[in-house]
């Protein structure tokens, strides 16, 4: 089954040109640009429940508390939905650095090559995160710094020991498949896992949690 890759408020010739990018691709398709939200909401639910879906959208376009809500709405109702954000080619630190805590599967430039966004979505379809190449390095720094102070509710969201495995092998790059296989455990318990711990951080999706757990000196890059 191809995965439906929707685009939300990105460049115009960005979604055009990534429609051209998946009309031969087998494993994904381009289910649409979309620039209204109850259409997309609509397209989305009208995927199969149980199928992944990508969302690839403007992160600065999306960035507004209105449209953040909207984007929140969808990781929370949207079944297995993973995001992609496309950041402007001259983006500076303080951008990156706030899409990286806004958290996202995929991180990319609107520079990116065809050839690196097809590995992108790729790469996201299978369950794992991507760095584009020019985001990569600040993300990296933004991981490793050591000012982030842990409050009091942080503190009660503190990760079981099982937890912080799952956490840890994922920002060791592992998939889903791959840490089940790991622990010996059903892909669909892995799943499950994180959902329960989405629920208990208040966070949406894995990469979010991996980059609060660096942070909180949970797991480490290793």
């Amino acid at each position: 089954m191809q995965v439906p890759v929707y685009t939300w408020r990105v460049l115009p010739m960005f979604g055009f040109g990534l429609s051209a990018i998946l009309d031969s691709e087998p494993k994904l398709i381009f289910a649409g640009a979309y620039d209204d939200a109850t259409a997309l909401t609509g397209a989305m639910a009208a995927a199969a429940v149980e199928a992944p879906k990508i969302l690839v959208a403007d992160f600065v376009q999306g960035a507004t508390d209105k449209e953040s809500r909207l984007m929140a709405e969808w990781r929370t109702n949207v079944p297995h939905l993973q995001v992609v954000f496309m950041l402007p080619q001259e983006a500076d630190e303080p951008l990156l650095v706030r899409a990286l805590r806004s958290g996202a599967s995929a991180y990319l430039s609107y520079s990116t090559s065809a050839p690196v966004l097809k590995s992108a979505l790729e790469s996201v379809a299978d369950g794992r995160s991507y760095l584009g190449p020019e985001i990569a390095p600040t993300a990296l720094t933004e991981l490793r710094r050591n000012t982030y102070v842990v409050d009091p509710v942080d503190t009660l969201s503190m990760l079981s020991e099982r937890q912080r495995t799952i956490v840890q092998l994922a920002a060791d790059g592992l998939t889903n498949t791959e840490i089940a296989n790991e622990l010996g455990l059903a892909e669909k318990t892995v799943r499950n896992l994180w959902s329960a711990l989405f629920d208990q951080v208040g966070m949406q999706d894995k990469t979010q949690v991996i980059l609060w757990a660096v942070r909180t000196g949970q797991v480490e890059l290793r």
